[in-house]
């Protein structure tokens, strides 16, 4: 039995980072950037004006004021998508009335935005004298031809898509998410939906596990709930997706059939138990390039042993810099609960001044998977000493860490 920091430098060291590959904008957030975006044109390709108004030559109102009107003819109109009229450039005499977005031709150095002027169909009136350039937006105003935008490396959030669609772009090269099977394994699971007989349970754990790692994957295939036969399991096992992930199986029951029928196919056992409460039976093993989590069945061990034993693996392949686990000091501000194995257990945490201080969910058993309800993370509590002051020093794992 292993501890949890060696049993994840194993994971970790076990896994490689998959090739790249071009994928739409729609399916872009959460990817990580293969290469460096370069710009590949200025956005604005045109000057063009920040407001409805009238775009005009600002020498023409310097000494306009409210007691000093200036009436300048309409000489056309520029439409947002439109070309400027022509036969206006090179000539400042008059103004031009233009809209939002709609190129502003050279001959007109400031836009005056509509609220600020009294017009007709001919003429405009102007009574404040403008700050030269006012609301125009130079080309090039927000990227520049040939600069780069996005570093290699990078993941891709939500606001930042566009970014790429104003550029022209369709498309980005990203590192390629995994392909996951999940399996869960139990003579006596059934699907939700169904109408479950005496000595049933629902099948929560294939719902966690994919919910927790939809992010972090290409795609998830599954099956129904495997009986639990070396037949059944040696077809799950020999599937070819990069990770196979399995909950049950895998303690000491008679049942538990995991560990043999994958070593009878071939995989490399990296190691078999930890010393950690919930999920001390967690099975890991390699064969090739693929691997394999062998989860334990209590549903909140298959959660606590997901989310910090696999998302890891997941976040490296596909290419994310900050896949390790983020380890927070915290105080315990309830009932010390270590014992012979570290304890990573759902609680709450809060801020106190500079502390973070962390409190227990109120349920005890690893089968009891509304622990989870309201938690912030989970609290790392080592195994303690002989020290029985109140205040025990623990360390914290927030799920907006683990699950970003």
């Amino acid at each position: 039995m292993i501890d949890l920091e060696t049993a994840l430098e194993t994971i970790i060291n076990s896994v490689t980072v998959l090739e790249p590959h071009d994928v739409p904008l729609d399916d872009l957030v959460g990817c990580v950037l293969a290469r460096d975006i370069v710009a590949p044109i200025d956005v604005s390709s045109f000057r063009n004006s920040a407001m409805d108004g009238f775009a005009v030559s600002a020498k023409l109102l310097q000494d306009c004021s409210v007691d000093a009107p200036v009436t300048l003819s309409i000489a056309g109109v520029s439409y947002a998508g439109g070309d400027p009229p022509k036969e206006l450039e090179g000539c400042a005499s008059g103004a031009l009335k233009i809209m939002t977005g709609a190129p502003v031709p050279e001959s007109y150095d400031t836009v005056i935005k509509v609220e600020d002027t009294t017009f007709t169909e001919s003429v405009v009136t102007f009574t404040v004298q403008p700050k030269l350039g006012a609301n125009i937006r130079p080309c090039g105003e927000d990227m520049r031809e040939g600069e780069t935008i996005f570093r290699a490396g990078h993941k891709m959030r939500a606001w930042e898509v566009g970014i790429l669609a104003s550029m022209g772009l369709t498309q980005a090269s990203v590192i390629r998410k995994p392909v996951v099977a999940v399996f869960t394994t139990g003579d006596e699971l059934v699907e939700p939906g169904e109408k479950i007989k005496f000595g049933q349970i629902y099948n929560s754990n294939r719902y966690t596990i994919t919910a927790l790692i939809k992010l972090f994957c290409e795609r998830t295939d599954h099956s129904a709930p495997l009986v639990d036969t070396e037949t059944a399991l040696r077809e799950a096992l020999n599937c070819d997706s990069e990770i196979i992930i399995t909950s049950g199986g895998v303690s000491a029951g008679d049942k538990d059939l995991i560990p043999a029928v994958a070593a009878d196919l071939g995989w490399k056992e990296l190691f078999h138990k930890i010393a950690m409460k919930p999920g001390k039976p967690v099975f890991f093993a390699r064969r090739n390039n693929q691997l394999l989590f062998g989860l334990p069945g209590n549903p909140l061990s298959t959660a606590v042993t997901c989310a910090t034993l696999v998302i890891p693996a997941l976040k490296k392949m596909a290419g994310l810099s900050d896949f390790t686990p983020k380890l927070l000091p915290a105080v315990l501000r309830s009932e010390s609960r270590s014992g012979k194995r570290m304890l990573l257990w759902p609680g709450t945490m809060r801020r106190e001044g500079t502390e973070l201080i962390a409190e227990y969910s109120s349920k005890k058993s690893s089968a009891s998977l509304t622990s989870l309800l309201n938690s912030d993370g989970l609290i790392v509590e080592r195994q303690r000493g002989d020290d029985c002051d109140t205040s025990v020093k623990v360390a914290v794992l927030l799920w907006d860490d683990l699950l970003r």
